[in-house]
């Protein structure tokens, strides 16, 4: 069961996760992915962020995304790229930034407290072959002299269909991806 707060007292409300999953995955949720205005087709990504004004939203939230070629924006003043090597950081939806709006994903904040470009390439979704993919499509390999790599478990299965893909391709073992 689960216990919760309405109007200052504690109540117990039994099943209400799974009342919560049940409404939220059977129709509720929406995907960024999904949105047209948001992503564009890429040959060896399949999308990639839109330049194009995001919309996003889903029962908890209501965000604006905006990307760029370095990535998604962060809304700080260190947007333009300097002379001064800068921190990628890759992901999924994490990195991105579900659910928050640009100044609010943790790219963003870093970037605040370290006075430092954090260039935030994290895409919903994306396994780390694909982020690596992304890293090098964006030309910032060489203005960087950091990389950090989100990682949750639920990118464990494009990475695995990704080894699969290697071990079964013989002349793809030596694929530099820089």
């Amino acid at each position: 069961s689960y216990y919760g707060v309405v109007k200052n007292k504690i109540i117990n409300m039994p099943g209400f996760i799974a009342v919560q999953k049940n409404i939220y995955f059977k129709g509720y949720r929406k995907l960024w992915q999904e949105k047209k205005q948001c992503i564009d087709y890429d040959e060896e990504l399949i999308y990639v962020p839109s330049f194009r004004k995001c919309n996003f939203e889903n029962p908890e939230f209501q965000t604006v995304l905006n990307f760029n070629r370095f990535g998604r924006l962060s809304g700080n003043d260190l947007e333009k790229i300097s002379s001064d090597p800068g921190i990628a950081v890759l992901g999924d939806s994490e990195a991105m930034g579900w659910g928050v709006n640009n100044n609010q994903t943790f790219s963003s904040i870093l970037e605040r407290k370290i006075k430092k470009r954090v260039y935030n390439l994290g895409v919903s979704s994306y396994g780390t072959y694909r982020q690596l993919i992304r890293l090098k499509k964006s030309g910032l390999v060489k203005k960087i002299d950091t990389i950090v790599i989100q990682y949750h478990h639920n990118d464990l299965a494009e990475n695995k269909i990704y080894e699969n893909f290697l071990k079964n391709n013989e002349s793809l073992k030596t694929f530099n991806t820089f």
